[in-house]
């Protein structure tokens, strides 16, 4: 699943660049459009890849060695892990959205905030209440989708995206052909960049599969903490 999260990264790392330049230019209604393109198309091209996982993901686990119980635990999961990887893309998108606005300590305390809560709780719900693993998932979604209304509210209420509202809400920003080539020819090799990046770690995940499903494991959790 993060392999597909890694690449349709590319359409919210775009916003870092075509962005700041927008909003050098003083062109703020087109910084929004990019916004909203990106969150678009991150969400409608990671729905396939969502639903190819959900129909593949018991199949890949048992390839790498773990029981039929474990890919049977993987397959009622994995939509959740679909469910948060769109909504950290979301919100990713938008934290990059903020500090281009020049709102990036913001957005930073924000992001470390979002990331503590989402350990306490996880520990909370693991230790207390001694939660599945499709629990502490719904909990996770629950903790990006909180913080990401929190900081829609605070930047209304603080009237940061006041300059940036028709472009973020006033219209459906797809029908702006150049403005969705730009975006897409920017986050076209981005999504490669991310892709390859990513793929070192996910080839040392099918080394670790072949000398065990416990190493496989490790690695996994490893590269959760990591992240």
């Amino acid at each position: 699943v993060g392999v597909s999260s890694e690449f349709m990264g590319g359409w919210v790392e775009a916003i870092s660049s075509l962005g700041s330049m927008a909003f050098g230019a003083g062109n703020y209604e087109l910084v929004g459009q990019y916004v909203q393109i990106s969150m678009i198309g991150y969400t409608l091209c990671q729905i396939p890849m969502g639903l190819i996982f959900g129909a593949t993901i018991d199949k890949i686990i048992l390839l790498m060695g773990f029981s039929q119980e474990i890919a049977d635990l993987a397959k009622e999961f994995v939509w959740v892990a679909v469910a948060i990887d769109i909504m950290d893309g979301i919100g990713e998108a938008y934290g990059d959205f903020l500090e281009v606005v020049d709102k990036e300590s913001y957005a930073n305390i924000m992001d470390s905030l979002s990331t503590l809560v989402d350990v306490g709780m996880v520990a909370l719900f693991v230790i207390k209440f001694d939660a599945t693993l499709t629990v502490v998932g719904l909990v996770m979604v629950m903790d990006t989708c909180l913080f990401f209304s929190l900081n829609i509210i605070i930047s209304i209420k603080m009237g940061w995206i006041v300059k940036f509202e028709g472009g973020l809400f006033g219209k459906l920003a797809l029908r702006n052909k150049d403005v969705f080539k730009d975006l897409f020819k920017t986050a076209l090799p981005l999504a490669f960049g991310s892709l390859l990046g990513y793929a070192e770690w996910e080839i040392m995940t099918v080394f670790a599969a072949i000398l065990g499903p416990a190493e496989a494991a490790t690695w996994a959790i490893l590269g959760f903490c990591w992240e």
